[in-house]
């Protein structure tokens, strides 16, 4: 939660979206950027191969907007062989909702200030999925926008192994532990559940558990795709 402290995002305890998104998002910062993309290109399989990628910028909360204010949660610049730049940005949320016109506003400002120059990739990441209406509203779709929500478990829960590099693991199995924590755990009741405790330490979960059961996530709720044309 380091960056969300340093920015001035701590609020009182029943606010702690920022502190999340801090704890999730915040350590890759520190890795590698080809480690990052790697699993990037697995977070998001519109990215490609991570071969296409020379270089990734993590950022948090970045202000897009040159009067006023218009922040993203995370965004991730990536550079291309060719030249050409990627932009992903994540729109995360916890219990606030979302603020009006907000996920067209950033699209829009970050279309505005770069041009046809860079391909734009959004997410919207939420604790249950949401319809494009749910995201939009009475909004009319930018054209380009292309735009996908992912639940917080389908981002992490269901996240392809093969596209997580060494150097992640122990984040990526932290994260997952970390959003269980939280509530946000891929079990459906007490039943399904394989729980050891002692008086001095908390309950802990069977990994063998926690893999099926993402298995079943990912195949009951697939994420959600929009592409303005």
């Amino acid at each position: 939660m380091l960056q969300a402290w340093a920015r001035g995002k701590h609020r009182d305890r029943r606010e702690y979206e920022d502190e999340i998104v801090s704890a999730v998002f915040g350590p890759l910062q520190y890795f590698p950027w080809d480690t990052v993309t790697t699993w990037l290109c697995g977070f998001d399989r519109r990215l490609g191969s991570p071969s296409r990628y020379t270089g990734c910028e993590v950022i948090l909360w970045p202000n897009l907007a040159t009067n006023g204010r218009c922040e993203p949660d995370i965004l991730f610049n990536l550079r291309t062989a060719n030249s050409k730049r990627v932009i992903l940005m994540i729109e995360a949320k916890w219990n606030s909702p979302q603020g009006t016109d907000q996920l067209s506003s950033q699209f829009k400002t970050v279309s505005a200030r770069h041009g046809s120059d860079i391909e734009i990739l959004h997410v919207y990441l939420t604790r249950r999925s949401e319809s494009m209406f749910e995201m939009l509203g009475e909004t009319q779709p930018a054209r380009g926008h292309r735009l996908v929500n992912l639940t917080w478990m389908q981002a992490f829960g269901g996240h392809d192994a093969s596209f997580i590099s060494s150097g992640l693991e122990a984040w990526h199995k932290d994260v997952v532990a970390f959003l269980s924590r939280l509530g946000e755990s891929p079990f459906r009741g007490f039943g399904a559940m394989r729980l050891w405790s002692t008086p001095s330490a908390p309950a802990r979960f069977f990994s063998s558990d926690i893999e099926w059961r993402l298995d079943q996530e990912r195949a009951t709720h697939p994420p959600k795709f929009f592409n303005a044309t």
